[in-house]
């Protein structure tokens, strides 16, 4: 019986389960099954409901009751005591600031009609108290009241024996708008949307005091010593977090930052990178048409190329929203041995780095996506820059996802190489530019017999470089393992598309959208619904979802069980 598995045995089973329904349940069962089961429950308190998103309201209202539960364990003699059967505090190793400071709003939100229920919540905690941080009394009452929780809450993970091993700080613009919201003073802006970037900017700056005193307490620092996961998103307060946590953290396996200003964080970060053991993931994201500051290149080469005294753990880079001027930027890459995801998207690098790219051996590299990349302009004119890349059999050899979206570079024969290099390809997303790139997708095809993810793109830059009379040929091509397809701008009509649908003869079709080609006037798209009921039954399959939109541009949608 399982009921008598050792501990042992059910912790293992329990730390497989994500869904928070599902561990509430466990620890119902019985007394064993609660003890073994509650600190996986308790793991993540104030995560965000990535579970069912539709239900975002109800689940912050449900993280609410968390507060008066974690609150008591603070008392005026620093002796944490408890009237709970577990010390919860003590379970949670995610601190996701971001929800953090939502569910708290959301908390003062549901209870700004019972006075005495949020009076008596806070007087609790009276200056004297073992409260690590105690807000200035001229503080907007309702500002006062988060932080002062939330600084409670660090207090308890402290002064108890929390492990914060992932951390997130980041606040979301919409939230601000709502701490700040006031219908009653503000009956020309009933929702709050013309708040000045200077006022949330000022709320931004105060939050940011109160975090950053509790982070410079050692108490306080303690609870990071072993985190292993950092993100840090654009509205957050970067320079002093990142000065701290640099000279505290040595077992990051993730980083993932978001900045506008590098030039801000540049000293920290790199500090941060370089103090790290055993990194494994770094995202660094910036925003591409952000206007460059003059030592923006000498920036941005000082920060990527300090991923060189990591290269010996690093598994995945991913690099978003970023001019890569610098020729030697990428040349650490070669040394990147361990090296399995590599992302680069909405960005410009230039043709010399994607050959430090094609140069490095990346032994164990799957995952190579180039999407909205942009390169020289003398250069692009004549090749694509990322077939370097694609001529590195020691590269290819090995990808099982291959993503080549890069609408304002032309394939040229790209696609050829690749059709001569890849044959473990199992996701495969790409666009179409000319009329020769089709004979090379149809050799991809052939050559990736385990491919199952498949989408193509036709830009409406190109539309007159390519016949699309292919696409009945392709549903005959395509490998039987395929369950996902995505075509865009490449069906021209509701008969080209239940055409391609009874022509595709792979095993188990999941996934089939279809974005029609805007220059055709789809009126009759209400067709497709009838056709794919009908096909489900003749198949025997199980349609989970199917949805339409007819607009300028008109889509369909099928989502379809095993």
């Amino acid at each position: 019986m399982v009921s008598n598995l050792p501990n042992e045995s059910l912790q293992h089973i329990f730390s497989y389960i994500k869904d928070t329904n599902t561990l509430y349940s466990i620890i119902q069962v019985n007394h064993t099954w609660c003890e073994n089961g509650i600190k996986f429950l308790w793991k993540n308190p104030f995560k965000n409901s990535y579970e069912n998103p539709h239900r975002n309201n109800l689940h912050l209202i449900n993280r609410t009751k968390i507060l008066p539960i974690l609150i008591p364990n603070l008392k005026r003699d620093n002796i944490i005591t408890s009237d709970t059967l577990f010390y919860y505090h003590c379970f949670i190793t995610h601190l996701d600031f971001d929800n953090l400071f939502r569910i708290v709003l959301t908390f003062f939100e549901r209870n700004k009609q019972d006075i005495k229920c949020a009076t008596e919540f806070m007087e609790q905690f009276r200056p004297g108290t073992s409260s690590l941080f105690v807000c200035s009394q001229n503080e907007n009452s309702k500002l006062k009241q988060i932080l002062t929780v939330i600084s409670i809450i660090l207090t308890i993970l402290a002064n108890g024996s929390a492990n914060i091993k992932w951390l997130k700080i980041e606040l979301k613009n919409d939230d601000i708008k709502k701490l700040l919201h006031n219908k009653e003073n503000n009956e020309d802006d009933p929702d709050g949307i013309s708040l000045s970037s200077d006022i949330i900017r000022d709320t931004v700056t105060k939050i940011e005091e109160y975090l950053i005193a509790n982070l410079k307490l050692d108490k306080t620092k303690i609870l990071f010593m072993n985190l292993e996961y950092l993100e840090c998103g654009q509205l957050s307060f970067k320079l002093p977090t990142l000065e701290i946590l640099s000279n505290v953290c040595k077992n990051l396996k993730v980083i993932k930052i978001d900045e506008r200003y590098f030039q801000i964080i540049q000293r920290p970060l790199i500090s941060l990178i370089k103090n790290q053991y055993n990194l494994e993931e770094i995202r660094i994201a910036g925003i591409f048409n952000n206007p460059l500051n003059p030592n923006y290149e000498e920036i941005m080469y000082g920060i990527i190329s300090s991923l060189k005294s990591v290269s010996h753990s690093i598994k995945k880079i991913e690099i978003c929203g970023l001019i890569i001027i610098n020729d030697e930027t990428f040349s650490f890459l070669c040394k990147c041995k361990k090296l399995e995801i590599l992302k680069l998207e909405d960005s410009y690098i230039s043709s010399k780095n994607f050959e430090w790219i094609a140069l490095a051996e990346l032994p164990k590299l799957c995952s190579l996506e180039i999407v909205n990349v942009s390169s020289n302009e003398e250069i692009v004119k004549i090749t694509n820059p990322i077939r370097v890349i694609s001529q590195n059999k020691i590269i290819l050899k090995n990808l099982v996802e291959l993503v080549i979206e890069n609408i304002f570079i032309e394939n040229h024969n790209l696609l050829e190489v690749i059709g001569e290099n890849c044959r473990n390809l199992v996701n495969f997303f790409t666009i179409i530019t000319a009329d020769n790139d089709i004979s090379s997708l149809f050799t991809i095809l052939k050559n990736n017999l385990k491919l199952k993810d498949l989408r193509l793109t036709l830009p409406t830059l190109y539309f007159s470089n390519v016949n699309t009379g292919f696409i009945i040929e392709l549903a005959k091509s395509l490998p039987r393992t395929v369950n996902s397809i995505y075509l865009s701008n490449l069906i021209n009509s509701v008969n080209e598309y239940k055409e391609f649908l009874e022509n595709c003869k792979v095993d188990e079709l999941i996934y089939f959208m279809i974005n029609f080609s805007p220059i055709n006037d789809i009126s009759n798209i209400d067709e497709c619904e009838e056709f794919v009921k009908r096909w489900t039954e003749e198949k025997r399959k199980m349609m989970l979802d199917f949805y339409k939109q007819e607009d300028d541009c008109c889509k369909v949608y099928v989502l379809w069980g095993y």
